[in-house]
């Protein structure tokens, strides 16, 4: 029973903010940013470790910058999330072309699919949407009810599927994105995801810090 009010509450709030504007989500993002950081929030503190980890050679001023510019990224993206998936209107132009999209094509000729890798920096949510919009595409995902204690998966693999994106969970393992990839498809991998299964994963230096 709570799970299913706390599931629909969730599910009003992203349609609230599904509603609202890009200025209107912003000035959000904004005011949850100043919250964070004034209230010292584990978000905070999880970037500012990570900073500090990665860039020991900076000065603590510059590190400071670094850090609020992050988390209020992270926040401002996540407000537009909601307007990404369940907005009717694609008035975000998904279908207009893009910078270097010649690079694109050109490996997409050659018949044989083409792997795009990118981590989870900027709105990675409105890259799935318009590399969908422009090509085939299979896109490896997590579970969110993994991640997000709502129940929310359905709604927001619906949302990233809307412009044609295949959505691959990770625990279909690759034999779904090699036969995308045989079909001459764009597949999308964010190589920060972690596998869930010590057997899946090797250990590299990143950063100097040993990386899943």
């Amino acid at each position: 029973m709570a799970t299913s009010v706390t599931r629909k509450s969730a599910k009003k709030l992203l349609l609230f903010l599904a509603g609202r504007s890009y200025p209107t989500l912003h000035r959000l993002a904004r005011f949850l940013y100043l919250c964070a950081w004034y209230g010292n929030s584990r978000i905070r503190k999880v970037v500012a470790t990570n900073l500090a980890l990665c860039f020991p050679q900076l000065c603590p001023e510059k590190r400071e910058q670094l850090c609020r510019q992050a988390v209020h990224e992270t926040l401002m993206t996540g407000m537009e999330m909601p307007r990404l998936w369940l907005h009717d209107s694609l008035e975000e132009n998904l279908y207009a072309g893009i910078d270097g999209q010649e690079l694109i094509q050109q490996a997409m000729g050659s018949g044989k699919g083409v792997i795009m890798i990118t981590p989870h920096l900027g709105n990675w949510e409105y890259l799935i949407l318009k590399m969908a919009a422009l090509y085939p595409c299979s896109v490896l995902c997590n579970n969110t009810d993994d991640i997000v204690p709502m129940q929310m998966n359905e709604i927001i693999q619906s949302g990233r599927m809307k412009t044609g994106a295949t959505m691959v969970e990770a625990k279909q393992g690759v034999k779904v994105l090699v036969e995308a990839l045989q079909r001459g498809e764009i597949v999308m991998i964010a190589p920060d995801q972690i596998p869930t299964k010590s057997k899946g994963r090797q250990f590299a230096d990143f950063f100097g810090q040993p990386t899943a």
